[in-house]
This record gives structure tokens, C-alpha cells and sequence, in this order.
């Protein structure tokens, strides 16, 4: 791929791993593009959206420094989305980073109210199990939180999460 890749064309053809990963690897070579990739994620279509955050999670993948950098937007952008899989993705995004005291703060905070809410794409609120399990390591609370939560939403859904 070269230098002058138009990344938006990119997301709209058809996206398989291969390609996924090659555009992460090319936003990883041109780091300046990683804006311009959320940039996508935030204005273009629903398709943009959803192929691009798939990008930025395999970014997350191969070099998390990116993610790390942009934890604050990659957030804001999570929580404005309506589009399930594009929040499931972002939440991939910040999973297993370095994250800033604030971000680390909303992040738990949201998260808590995705995993109770059953309106919520199903694969959010694992994801917002897997999180909050792991900022339990920063606050033990956490864990009977996560088990209190476990067992009223069994009985209210028959399933967690």
C-alpha cells in the first residue's frame, strides 16, 4: 500500500482480515492518519464507522501506543455512538491499555451502566464485564459489584450479560 492511501475509500469496499490488518499496519506507518481514521469513525457513514473502528481496534492490537494517545477521544466517541458494534470495537480499543485517571474513571463508569443495560448490543456488555473485571485489580470492590450485578441480571434476564 502506499504512502497516499485514502483510508474513507477504503472502508467502504469490502474489508477481510487481510485488508484490516494491512490498513492497521499502513495508520501505524503514517501515524498522523490515525486522526483522520477517527475522524471517519465519528462523521462517516454507519459502514465508515463500523470497518473503521475494526481498523482502529486491530491497531490496538498491533501497537497499542496509538490507543493510548487517543484513549480520551476513542471514549467520547464510544459513548456517542448508537451503533453497537462500532462501541464494541472502541471498547476494544481501550481494553488492556494505559488509561489516564479520568478516562479510567468514565470508562468504569460507563461501563457499569452498559453491562446493566439489556437494550445494550450483547457483545458491550461482555466487553463491559471484561473491563470492569479488570480494573477490579485497581479496586476489589469491583468484584462483589460484578457479582451483585451478575446475579440480579440473571434473575431479571436469565442470562449474564
Amino acid at each position: 500500500m502506499n504512502e497516499q492511501m485514502d483510508i474513507k475509500k477504503q472502508l467502504v469496499t469490502s474489508l477481510p482480515k487481510a485488508k484490516c490488518k494491512a490498513l492497521a499496519e499502513h495508520v501505524l506507518r503514517y501515524p498522523n492518519e490515525y486522526v483522520g481514521l477517527l475522524d471517519i469513525i465519528e462523521s462517516g457513514t454507519d459502514v465508515q464507522a463500523m470497518k473503521g473502528s475494526w481498523v482502529a481496534a486491530q491497531i490496538r492490537l498491533l501497537d497499542p501506543r496509538l490507543s493510548e494517545r487517543y484513549q480520551k477521544r476513542i471514549l467520547h466517541l464510544a459513548v456517542v455512538t448508537n451503533i453497537g458494534g462500532v462501541r464494541r470495537e472502541l471498547l476494544r480499543c481501550l481494553e488492556s491499555i494505559r488509561l489516564e485517571e479520568p478516562v479510567f474513571n468514565e470508562l468504569l463508569e460507563c461501563t457499569l451502566n452498559w453491562i446493566t443495560d439489556t437494550d445494550q448490543d450483547f457483545a458491550v456488555r461482555y466487553l463491559s464485564q471484561r473491563i470492569i473485571a479488570s480494573c477490579s485489580a485497581y479496586i476489589p470492590e469491583l468484584k462483589q459489584e460484578l457479582q451483585l450485578i451478575k446475579q440480579l441480571q440473571l434473575e431479571k434476564t436469565g442470562r449474564f450479560p
